[in-house]
C-alpha cells in the first residue's frame, strides 16, 4: 500500500509540474500574441498588435528553448497516461516551432487569398466593440498598422532574398487582397465601419470624438499601409 501511495504521490507531483509549465507557456504565448489573447477572451493587451522584428522572433525562439529544457526536467515516466500524451504533444509543438524558426518559415506570410493583411481587415468582427474603452483599444491597434506592415514587408523581403516564398503562380493576383482595402476614403474602408455604427449606449460626445479619431486613424495609418503593401506585392 505504501508503495502504491508513493507512486500516486510521484504522479501527482510530476503532473502538477507539467500543468504549471503548460500554464506558464500559455501565459507567455498570449503575451506574445495580443490578437490571440483577444480571441480567447484575455484582454490585458487589447490595445496591442503582435510584433515580428528579428529581435522579437529571436526572443520567442529563446522562450521556446527554455520551455523545452524545462519539459525535459519533468519525469515523463512518472506521469499518468493522459499527462504523458500532453507531455508528448507539448514537446512536439515546441520542437516544431524551433524547426519552423530554423527554416525561416515566418517569412512565408502569404497564400493565394490571405495573409496577415486580411486577418487585420477582419478586426471589426473579431475584437470587442461594446464600450468606449473597447473603441480606444481598437483605435490603438489601427494606429499600429504602419509598424505591423513595415515589419511584415521586411520579413517578406528577407524571404524573397533567399527564395523562401510561394511560387509566383500560386499567389497570382494576391495583390487584389491588399488593393481591396487600399480604398480612396476612410468611409469606404471596412475598418472604419465601427465608427459609423456605435452602440446605442454611447454618449453623443463620445461618438463625435471617436468618429473623428477613427477617421484620422484609418486615413493616416490604415489606408497608407494597405496602399504600400499593394504596391509592394505588385513590384516584388
Amino acid at each position: 500500500t505504501s508503495a502504491l501511495l508513493a507512486v500516486a504521490e510521484a504522479q501527482a507531483d510530476e503532473a502538477a509540474r507539467l500543468r504549471a509549465l503548460l500554464e506558464r507557456e500559455w501565459t507567455v504565448r498570449l503575451a506574445e500574441s495580443p490578437l490571440l489573447a483577444t480571441y480567447v477572451g484575455v484582454h490585458t493587451s487589447g490595445d496591442q498588435l503582435g510584433r515580428t522584428t528579428e529581435e522579437d522572433l529571436a526572443r520567442r525562439e529563446r522562450e521556446t528553448r527554455a520551455f523545452l529544457d524545462a519539459l525535459a526536467k519533468v519525469d515523463r515516466a512518472a506521469l499518468p497516461p493522459a499527462d504523458q500524451v500532453s507531455y508528448d504533444l507539448f514537446g512536439t509543438e515546441l520542437r516544431d516551432r524551433l524547426d519552423s524558426r530554423r527554416f525561416g518559415e515566418e517569412q512565408l506570410m502569404l497564400n493565394a487569398d490571405s495573409g496577415f493583411h486580411t486577418e487585420l481587415a477582419q478586426l471589426p468582427d473579431q475584437v470587442p466593440l461594446a464600450t468606449v474603452r473597447d473603441y480606444e483599444n481598437y483605435l490603438s491597434r489601427l494606429r499600429q498598422f504602419p509598424r505591423v506592415f513595415d515589419e511584415s514587408i521586411a520579413l517578406l523581403r528577407r524571404g524573397l532574398a533567399r527564395g523562401m516564398t510561394p511560387p509566383r503562380v500560386a499567389i497570382a493576383g494576391v495583390d487584389a487582397t491588399a488593393a481591396a482595402h487600399a480604398v480612396a476614403t476612410p468611409e469606404e474602408s471596412d475598418l472604419y465601419e465601427p465608427f459609423a455604427n456605435f452602440p446605442a449606449t454611447f454618449a453623443a460626445a463620445d461618438r463625435e470624438r471617436l468618429r473623428a479619431a477613427g477617421r484620422k486613424a484609418v486615413d493616416e495609418a490604415v489606408l497608407p499601409s494597405y496602399r504600400r503593401f499593394r504596391d509592394f506585392l505588385r513590384s516584388a
